[in-house]
C-alpha cells in the first residue's frame, strides 16, 4: 500500500495543473487569510497583549545576557575598587585606575567640572606620593615612582590654574557665574594649603632625585593659590562682622591669608638658618659679597612680612596680601645669592637638615670654576644638593 501511495505521488508531480486554476486557488487563499487575520478588528485586550510583547521583547532579553551583562558589571567594578586602592605607578592596576579617571572627564560637560576634576586628580596624586614617600620596601624605584606621580600632579595643577583664568574671565560678563567662580576659587584655596603641606612632607623623606620635581610642584601649587586667594580678596566684604551680603566671608580670607603668612615666615627662617650657618663659618671674597646680599635680603623680607601681619590684623587684606607676595618674591631672589652659599658649605652643612657636620675645612670654589657646580636648590623648603671642583681647602682655625 505505501509503494503503491508513493507510486502516485511521483505520478503527480508530472501533473502540471491549469493556470488559471492555479490563479482561482491562490485568490481564494489570499482572500481567506484578509479575512481571518488582517480585516479583523482586534479587541483592547489583544491590543494589550500585543504590546506586551512588543515591550518584553525590547525591554528585557533573554535571561542568557542579563546574566552575562552582570558578571562583566560585577567584573568590572571589582576592577574599579582594586584599582583606586594602587598608588604605585609600576603596577598594572595604576594604569587602570587612571583609565577610569579619563573616562570622567567625559562626563564633565563644563569648564567649572573638568576644573573640579583636575582638583580631585590632583589631590589624588597627592596622597599617593605621601604613600610612596612613606614607603620603604622599595627604596630602588622610590624616585621614579614620586617623580612619575608629582608630575602628572603638575599636569593638574597647571589644568586647575587655567581653568580659574576661564572661570574669572566669565564672572566678568555674567554675576551668576561669578558666584560659581567664588566657590571654585574657595575650594582651589583650601586644596591647595592641603596640597602644600602634603608636598613639605613628601619632600621631607623623598631621595634627593625627586628633590627637584617635589619643589617645582610645590612652587606651582603656590602661585595657584596666590591667584586664587587674590581672586577671593576681590570679591570680600571688607567689613569683617558685618551682616551685609558679600561674594565670600571675609573672615575666611582672612584665614587662608594668615596660612600663606605662616609659610612665608617659616621659609624666611630656614633661609636664615642657611644664612646664619655660613656667617659662622670663614667665607670670604667674593662668596662674602654673596652672604651679605642673601643676608640683607632676608631681612628685607622679613620686615615686609612684619608689615603683613599688621595689615592683616587692621582687617586690610588686599595690601596684606600683596606684602606677602612681595615678600616672597624678595626670599627668591636670595636664593641667588644662597646659590653660591650652599656650593661652599658642601661638607659643612647636611642637605637634610642645617645642622653643621664636625669637619675643620670648607671648600672654596674659584670664579673659573663657578660653572663646573651642579645645583639643586629648593627655593621653597631651602633643601640643596650640589657638586663642585674643589680647587683649595680653608682651614676655618685661620
Amino acid at each position: 500500500m505505501p509503494q503503491r501511495l508513493f507510486k502516485q505521488l511521483n505520478n503527480l508531480q508530472s501533473v502540471k495543473p491549469d493556470l488559471n486554476w492555479q490563479s482561482q486557488l491562490r485568490n481564494s487563499l489570499v482572500t481567506r487569510a484578509r479575512i481571518d487575520t488582517i480585516d479583523k478588528q482586534l479587541t483592547f485586550t489583544d491590543h494589550l497583549s500585543l504590546l506586551g510583547m512588543i515591550f518584553y521583547k525590547k525591554y528585557f532579553p533573554s535571561p542568557y545576557k542579563m546574566a552575562s551583562a552582570l558578571v562583566i558589571l560585577l567584573i568590572i567594578s571589582g576592577t574599579s575598587i582594586m584599582a583606586q586602592a594602587e598608588y604605585v605607578p609600576s603596577r598594572p592596576l595604576y594604569s587602570v585606575k587612571r583609565g577610569f579617571e579619563n573616562v570622567e572627564f567625559v562626563f564633565a560637560v563644563t569648564a567649572e567640572q573638568e576644573t573640579q576634576l583636575h582638583l580631585k586628580h590632583a589631590k589624588k596624586r597627592q596622597d599617593e606620593a605621601v604613600k610612596i614617600a612613606a614607603d620603604v620596601s622599595n627604596p630602588a624605584q622610590k624616585a621614579e615612582n614620586l617623580n612619575r606621580i608629582i608630575k602628572s600632579m603638575e599636569q593638574n595643577i597647571v589644568a586647575v590654574k587655567s581653568g580659574l583664568e576661564i572661570a574669572k574671565d566669565a564672572a566678568i560678563a555674567d554675576s551668576t557665574d561669578n558666584q560659581k567662580t567664588v566657590a571654585l576659587a574657595k575650594e582651589i584655596t583650601e586644596s591647595t594649603n592641603i596640597a602644600i603641606q602634603a608636598l613639605d612632607q613628601v619632600q621631607s623623606s623623598a631621595p634627593n632625585t625627586a628633590t627637584k620635581t617635589v619643589n617645582e610642584a610645590r612652587s606651582l601649587a603656590e602661585d595657584t593659590n596666590s591667584i586664587s586667594l587674590k581672586f577671593l580678596v576681590d570679591n570680600t566684604n571688607q567689613n569683617i562682622g558685618s551682616e551685609e551680603e558679600s561674594s565670600v566671608a571675609a573672615q575666611e580670607v582672612k584665614d587662608f591669608i594668615s596660612q600663606k603668612l605662616e609659610r612665608s615666615e617659616e621659609k624666611i627662617k630656614q633661609v636664615q638658618t642657611i644664612t646664619g650657618n655660613a656667617v659662622n663659618t670663614s667665607v670670604n671674597g667674593k662668596n662674602n659679597v654673596n652672604l651679605q646680599d642673601a643676608v640683607q635680603k632676608t631681612t628685607e623680607a622679613q620686615a615686609i612680612v612684619k608689615e603683613a601681619k599688621n595689615l592683616l590684623n587692621n582687617n586690610d587684606l588686599p595690601q596684606a596680601l600683596d606684602k606677602i607676595e612681595k615678600a616672597s618674591n624678595i626670599t627668591k631672589e636670595s636664593t641667588g645669592a644662597l646659590n653660591k652659599i650652599i656650593e661652599i658649605t658642601d661638607g659643612v652643612f647636611g642637605t637634610s637638615s642645617n645642622e653643621v657636620k664636625p669637619t675643620t675645612t670648607i671648600p672654596q670654589i674659584e670664579p673659573e670654576n663657578i660653572n663646573q657646580v651642579i645645583l639643586n636648590y629648593n627655593s621653597m623648603g631651602v633643601q640643596a644638593n650640589q657638586t663642585a671642583t674643589y680647587t683649595e681647602q680653608i682651614d676655618l682655625n685661620q
